[in-house]
């Protein structure tokens, strides 16, 4: 996953990919931070504290973005992402695509010959990524509100919208969503801007 615009600090996505591998591990556990250099400690233990597998859920621990900033002083703003929360919400939605593309692959190969419990697998992944886009509908910019589309979780899975879709949307929304909380957090809730611009704008929200 390192390179292009996602590209950072060597050592960071090391931690990462470990983590990552931590978190899929039948027995879990954690990452030990005395396997890395003091700079990055911090960050191993604060999201052994968090857990590794909420990676998935937007739960990074603030270390990430400043150990990115700090490293993306002085580098092609252009070619990177030079504020960390843009950072970890591009990552972020990386590892939800990924997630998706592998429970569907998973799926295809072990239930294959069950479509009934094939689908009932994707909509209990879907459900759960959409109770967490919806758990946030209060804590983002009031102008950005209106991106839950449906008055509940029940009726955006009811709406008629193929499950696919709704994936797709999940991954779209899910990164934006924590833009919106991390800025109504840093602003007092004060801007009257709209989630939309996150994805037209092709700008960088700092």
């Amino acid at each position: 996953m390192q390179g292009g615009k996602t590209a950072s600090d060597d050592m960071l996505w090391q931690i990462l990919c470990r983590g990552l591998a931590t978190a899929h591990s039948p027995t879990g556990g954690i990452v030990s931070s005395a396997d890395y250099p003091p700079v990055y400690q911090e960050l191993i233990v604060h999201q052994n504290r968090i857990g590794w597998i909420h990676l998935y859920r937007g739960r990074w621990s603030c270390n990430w973005r400043i150990i990115h900033e700090n490293w993306s002083r002085g580098k092609d703003p252009e070619t990177i992402y030079p504020n960390g929360g843009d950072w970890v919400c591009a990552v972020g939605r990386m590892l939800l695509s990924g997630w998706f593309e592998l429970w569907a692959l998973r799926n295809q190969e072990r239930h294959a010959k069950n479509t009934d419990e094939q689908n009932a697998t994707i909509h209990m992944l879907v459900r759960s990524q959409l109770q967490e886009i919806y758990s946030h509908r209060n804590q983002v910019r009031p102008a950005d509100r209106d991106i839950s589309r449906y008055a509940s979780v029940e009726d955006h899975m009811t709406s008629g919208s193929p499950m696919a879709a709704i994936q797709d949307w999940c991954s779209d929304t899910f990164p934006a969503v924590l833009a919106s909380v991390s800025l109504a957090a840093r602003e007092g809730v004060q801007n009257n801007g709209r989630i939309q611009d996150y994805f037209t704008s092709g700008k960088a929200i700092t």
